[in-house]
């Protein structure tokens, strides 16, 4: 699920509620025993200030989208595989992608700590603050063996970088006690070095 029914982008193009409505009825028919929704660390934080002192703003328009989606499948009975990564909107690009990656919009990020800090940071607050229980499964970037997990110049494989940047996020995750479980990435074919 991509859950920007409800941000600026869409909102301009004339999506509303009564579309939203007719979605909702449509989850509640169909009634997914999982979906994968997609996240994008941006969508908290509009400087790399915030994104480093972990300043998140989990109450901005974006997050008031995430939320619809999130309420829908919950109601629905949904469990959700949050699929944290993405893509890399323009305003963070320069802060968060990898300097040596020419296609900003999809680099991996450039400092795994702060990936891993903000990844904790969203799972606390949806699933302990708001109550978003059936968040029970975790994955990272959409099909990152192809072309939605960059990694320009650095010298390593890109999977060995997926390898540190989940490193990193088990490590916080455990620390965390937080209660989810790891899924494997997602393919679209393609190489895996």
């Amino acid at each position: 699920s991509l859950p920007m029914a409800f941000m600026p982008e869409s909102l301009e193009t004339g999506y509303n509620e009564v579309y939203w409505e007719m979605e909702r009825r449509r989850i509640n028919l169909v009634r997914p025993h999982v979906v994968r929704l997609w996240f994008q660390p941006d969508w908290l934080a509009q400087t790399y200030e915030q994104y480093k002192n972990g300043e998140y703003n989990f109450n901005s328009e974006k997050m008031y989208s995430v939320y619809k989606h999130l309420d829908a499948f919950k109601e629905a009975g949904c469990e959700i595989e949050f699929n944290f990564g993405w893509k890399v909107s323009s305003h963070a690009q320069e802060w968060y992608s990898l300097p040596e990656e020419p296609m900003k919009r999809n680099s991996a990020p450039k400092e795994l700590d702060l990936f891993a800090k903000c990844c904790v940071a969203t799972l606390k607050e949806l699933i302990v603050n708001r109550g978003y229980d059936n968040i029970k499964y975790l994955t990272f970037y959409n099909e990152p063996t192809g072309g939605d997990f960059c990694i320009g110049g650095i010298k390593n494989s890109k999977m060995e970088y997926w390898a540190m940047m989940l490193d990193e996020c088990y490590k916080a995750i455990k620390e965390a006690e937080l209660d989810i479980k790891f899924w494997g990435m997602e393919v679209a074919g393609g190489s895996y070095h």
